[in-house]
């Protein structure tokens, strides 16, 4: 498998397309073998028995079936646990026992299969391994991104028949009156990271029948305050994360229910993220794969314009941004367009009026909300 990574490359397009922007060398151990894989902007060498000096990540594995599931694609999902500078890996083979492994392996007594750790100068991320072809099947199943859909919902924008209303205000209103069942819990992800700029009680909510399912007293959860609101309650926190500069991101998440919260995902729950720019996980998708990047997807219709003109190169778009949406060309901010997901986070911060949002037409409002209803049903 290790041999025919060129091979795979040229039968699949999104591992080809992953391959070419690929800088990574990777050293494998199993059992007493060892190899090594230098992945070079499309450009690739195995070198089987060999140990490189300097590799950007070290997958160690414990015993060699575990690997030939791998490399076979047998392998339907995983739980991690995070060790200082390492990750410790459990494959899941069948579906039916991820809830097992989840609900009943404390983390104390967490066996693992394989052991990732990454070099001290490597963003470690441990998605960013979707890229690599062994592991892209398993990712795939991870994520799901078949029926896995999210999108960040801009800002700043009032539009069309909705002048008077913010749009994430329009569409948070319209699932929160819809969802039969609301649920609060504070911000994992501020808590995490001892957030000192935004309220980590301001965090997540889920819709709709699902959350009657959700595992909320997992020993390793800490998020507190967990419970049941209204739609008055809910509205209002919606209201307090969109005007202290939150930006919502709402969706389907296959890895988010089955791995955090021992849900089975059967469409019927949908998640509201609002995210800051210094805590959220939701970033790390920029790191996966062409698959796994898929479920994040801009607004369509939806335009972020930057004028060179009146940008003056203070950078403060650039530090917001989680998605590695802007660059600096000539010390003038520029969007990355296949990065960008028009958030609107650059366009609040910037004093000058040099980004702007715009949306072509005010039916592409209702036409997102169509799209999150064909993914997720709330009631």
């Amino acid at each position: 498998m290790l041999e025919g990574v060129e091979d795979l490359a040229n039968t699949n397009t999104e591992i080809k397309e992953d391959l070419k922007s690929l800088k990574l060398i990777v050293q494998w151990k199993i059992d007493s073998l060892n190899g090594y894989q230098i992945f070079d902007n499309g450009k690739y060498v195995y070198k089987q028995g060999g140990v490189h000096p300097n590799p950007d990540l070290v997958c160690i594995f414990i015993n060699k079936e575990t690997v030939k599931k791998l490399f076979e694609g047998k392998l339907r999902d995983f739980r991690m646990k995070v060790e200082g500078k390492k990750y410790r890996i459990r494959f899941i083979e069948k579906e039916e026992d991820m809830n097992k492994v989840i609900l009943d392996v404390p983390f104390e007594d967490f066996d693992y299969d394989l052991e990732v750790e990454f070099s001290a100068d490597r963003d470690q991320r441990l998605i960013f391994l979707s890229r690599i072809p062994v592991f892209n099947t398993l990712f795939k199943n991870h994520y799901d991104p078949d029926h896995s859909r999210g999108s960040a919902i801009p800002i700043n924008v009032k539009l069309g028949t909705y002048e008077n209303q913010m749009v994430p205000m329009v569409v948070l209103e319209h699932f929160l009156k819809k969802a039969n069942l609301r649920y609060l819990v504070d911000c994992g992800c501020r808590i995490g990271k001892n957030c000192k700029d935004y309220d980590y009680r301001t965090g997540c909510m889920y819709l709709g029948k699902g959350v009657e399912k959700l595992a909320l007293d997992l020993p390793w959860r800490i998020e507190k305050h967990a419970h049941l609101a209204t739609y008055e309650e809910a509205i209002a926190q919606a209201r307090k994360a969109v005007e202290s500069g939150l930006v919502p991101v709402m969706g389907r998440y296959r890895a988010e229910a089955a791995v955090m919260y021992a849900l089975p995902d059967e469409g019927n729950m949908l998640t509201i993220c609002y995210c800051c720019p210094c805590c959220c996980v939701q970033g790390v998708y920029k790191y996966g794969s062409a698959t796994v990047r898929k479920i994040f997807q801009r607004m369509e219709g939806l335009e972020v314009i930057f004028d060179k003109e009146l940008c003056v190169g203070c950078g403060e778009c650039l530090d917001v941004c989680i998605y590695d949406g802007i660059q600096m060309v000539d010390n003038k901010a520029q969007k990355i367009r296949e990065n960008c997901l028009g958030c609107g986070r650059c366009e609040r911060v910037c004093q000058n009026g040099a980004i702007k949002i715009t949306i072509d037409d005010p039916k592409r409002l209702d036409e997102f909300i169509k799209t999150i209803e064909e993914y997720v049903n709330v009631l």
